[in-house]
């Protein structure tokens, strides 16, 4: 193995155990919690959600390494929600490739994707598997098997949050945080939900679509700090354009 695929193996591996179990994901489930509906709704609605067939976005991905150094890839999405599926196509010098992956992290890449190499192609995989679940947010809870615990004040980067912790035993996160003016989700943790812990933290954007919904638009995941909930070592960035809903 070269020096590459050892890092990326080890990258892979960091991406996923870092995060969280990645179980299974029946079409069941739907949230209580008023916070929760508030949240869907800010995000278009429960039911719109659930008529949704397929999202289409254009994402620009970047993993980073165990040594910090980004890798950065143009790629076209198209994620299903209910089936817990994201696939992903892009170009290279040496040709197109199509990467797979669901909600557990299994997957499969076809074609020159990292020029062939085992260990950069199941990096991506895991980063496809750790994008899918990010980009769904509180809709988590209505397709997956996700339960929503009590909600509680909290408070992340000296930003007053509305805190749901995750039941399910199966969880994929730990905690949501919410925004408590304008609903939208701003965190996730996985893994540990405190400074000093094993996990990470996701940060969200959202843009607003023509149809009245909304979807991230940035979701930025570190490594939680040994002093801080949000530590300075980065995981995965992607950066979404081009969004369609269908």
């Amino acid at each position: 193995m070269n020096k590459a695929a050892a890092w990326a193996l080890g990258a892979a591996g960091l991406i996923v155990l870092a995060g969280c179990d990645l179980g299974g994901r029946p079409k069941t489930g739907a949230p209580v919690s008023p916070v929760l509906e508030a949240a869907l709704q800010a995000i278009g609605g429960r039911e719109t959600w659930q008529n949704v067939e397929e999202i289409s976005t254009v994402a620009v991905v970047t993993v980073y390494d165990a040594g910090g150094t980004g890798h950065v890839n143009r790629q076209a999405q198209e994620i299903d929600l209910a089936a817990g599926q994201i696939t992903a196509t892009g170009q290279t010098p040496a040709g197109r490739w199509r990467a797979s992956a669901s909600l557990e992290g299994s997957g499969q890449v076809v074609g020159p994707l990292h020029g062939g190499d085992e260990g950069l192609q199941k990096l991506a995989i895991s980063a496809l598997a750790m994008t899918l679940h990010r980009a769904a947010g509180p809709l988590n809870f209505v397709f997956g098997p996700e339960e929503p615990g009590d909600p509680s004040p909290a408070r992340i980067a000296g930003v007053d949050l509305i805190r749901i912790g995750v039941r399910a035993a199966d969880r994929q996160a730990v905690a949501y945080y919410f925004h408590p003016d304008t609903k939208m989700l701003r965190f996730v943790t996985c893994g540990g939900d405190r400074a000093g812990a094993e996990g990470t933290v996701t940060e969200y954007t959202y843009m607003k679509l023509p149809n009245g919904m909304a979807f991230p638009e940035s979701i930025r995941v570190v490594r939680i700090g040994e002093n801080a909930l949000i530590g300075p070592q980065r995981v995965l960035e992607v950066d979404f354009s081009r969004v369609s809903i269908r």
